[in-house]
């Protein structure tokens, strides 16, 4: 018994980092076990409405959907992506049913592309705060991961700043 408590010590230790970067499974089927996540954050924000971009990846075989998230910071989390621009249009924001995170691939969450939109802030979002999310994923799974909050002035629809095609957020 000893030497295997030593043993499952030495695996904790040897793969601790990787471990870090999971998701926390709050229920056990296959979806949350199986998702990573790289570089998650929220846009800093006091009020109003924020956004959180990063990657999820997919150890498994099998397709992964991200289908909603909810947090304590904010009144609601919805899942979107940007829809196509005309010239000198505001970009257009549609909701999707989820998040699809490919067998043995990933999702990348990115300004201009999807994102998690976390709608009227309910505390403020400073920079580095840890932010808890929920995820629940299509097979009825959960997880609990963290995003940090930054600083991001940049246009949330993937624009340059100045761009003349597209109007000021």
């Amino acid at each position: 018994m000893r030497s295997r408590t030593i043993a499952t010590l030495a695996v904790f230790a040897i793969f601790g980092l990787s471990l870090s970067a999971c998701a926390t499974p709050t229920s056990d089927p296959p979806e949350a076990r199986s998702l990573g996540v790289q570089d998650l954050w929220i846009v800093a924000a006091d009020e109003g409405d924020s956004a959180g971009f990063g990657t999820f990846t997919n150890t498994s075989d099998a397709a992964i959907s991200i289908v909603a998230v909810s947090t304590h910071v904010a009144k609601s989390v919805g899942l979107r992506t940007f829809g196509p621009v005309e010239a000198n249009a505001t970009p257009t924001v549609l909701p999707i049913e989820e998040i699809s995170v490919p067998a043995g691939g990933s999702a990348v969450l990115e300004p201009g592309g999807e994102f998690l939109s976390l709608q009227d802030v309910l505390e403020p979002i400073s920079d580095d705060d840890g932010v808890l999310l929920d995820l629940t994923f299509g097979d009825g799974s959960t997880a609990q991961v963290t995003a940090h909050a930054r600083y991001f002035a940049e246009p949330l629809d993937g624009s340059a700043p100045g761009d003349s095609t597209k109007e000021d957020q």
